[in-house]
């Protein structure tokens, strides 16, 4: 499914799914469209409704601890507000990569089902209320070089990268445990709330994510910020952390080795991203080793020797990948008319 346009569904019901009526590989591409706006969808009462309202889901429950193998790659996710799963995967195997993400009070769910890849993406949310970025349950996912920026959020679900605690036992349409999650080289930044680790932490959701690395990120806050840069609900948590860059709120948590509590000095560049400045100590600042991803947010190459932390590498490599707009994406007649 490409370059093609869907905007202002306003009835219950996923805009676009990808259906799974039997567990198995599909394979499916969806790229270089435009979705271009979902409304909040009300109920008789007037209350915001909190399911199927998505704007693109990836199975079901039912098959979900089966893999799909679908990329949503190199698309436009614009205005889709109508819950909080704006993208809803509940299958293996997927990936999500290349996407733009502009105003969407909503975000990527791995709701099901285990090793998705999140990479390379933009999210931008400019301060919209109930906006956040990924949100994580189950095990095996990688999110890495993700670019995030102004999400404020409006509790501990809608986060920059929010972790869930798990259910024992759970069945298939409730929530698995978050295990053996690598997130890496991610850049975070003017975001209220940036990672929250044990989100719906309760007496049935009581297994905290575990064996989980967060590894090589640049986080840096406005300055503004009155919430914690790490937001650790269940101390239960099992995580590791190496060669972060953390700075410009409380860190929220006791410092360890893996966080360096320093200013990354990003600056604004031409491109309208935050990227390391000339004196940025994340420049140079990691070896090669186990978390290593081959290319940056740009699609530049990182290099064999010294890396830098966060999602840029600073290169004077050809830029693959960048934020996309309207004119990217969609069909010929569309683009053509504005």
């Amino acid at each position: 499914m490409d370059h093609s346009y869907f905007k202002g569904k306003k009835n219950i019901g996923a805009t676009m799914v990808v259906w799974r009526e039997q567990a198995g590989e599909q394979h499916h591409v969806i790229d270089h469209n435009h979705f271009a706006g979902r409304p909040i969808l009300l109920d008789d009462s007037g209350q915001m409704i909190s399911n199927e309202a998505e704007t693109l889901r990836i199975g079901t429950s039912t098959y979900s601890l089966s893999d799909s193998y679908t990329t949503v790659e190199n698309n436009l996710f614009e205005n889709n507000d109508g819950e909080i799963e704006m993208v809803s995967v509940k299958s293996g195997k997927n990936v999500i990569r290349g996407n733009t993400f502009l105003n969407n009070a909503a975000t990527v769910t791995l709701r099901h089902g285990n090793g998705t890849h999140i990479e390379n993406n933009f999210f931008f949310a400019n301060g919209k209320a109930n906006a956040g970025a990924i949100r994580v349950i189950g095990e095996d996912h990688v999110i890495a070089n993700n670019y995030i920026s102004g999400i404020v959020g409006s509790n501990t679900t809608r986060g920059a990268i929010v972790l869930t605690n798990g259910i024992p036992n759970s069945a298939l349409n409730k929530y698995f445990q978050v295990k053996n999650v690598l997130i890496t080289h991610n850049t975070l930044v003017n975001n209220d709330n940036n990672i929250i680790v044990g989100d719906k932490k309760s007496g049935t959701n009581t297994l905290a994510p575990v064996d989980t690395i967060i590894a090589n990120n640049v986080i840096q806050a406005s300055g503004n910020v009155k919430l914690p840069l790490l937001k650790v609900i269940d101390d239960a948590a099992a995580l590791t952390y190496e060669g972060n860059f953390m700075y410009g709120a409380e860190l929220g948590i006791w410092p360890v080795a893996g966080i360096k509590q320093q200013n990354p000095q990003l600056a604004l560049a031409e491109d309208g991203l935050y990227r390391a400045g000339e004196k940025s100590p994340i420049i140079n600042a990691l070896k090669n080793g186990p978390y290593s991803v081959m290319d940056d947010m740009d699609g530049q190459p990182r290099p064999q020797g010294n890396r830098d932390a966060g999602a840029d590498e600073v290169s004077k490599a050809p830029i693959r990948i960048k934020p996309l707009h309207p004119s990217d994406v969609g069909p010929e007649w569309l683009n053509a008319s504005e």
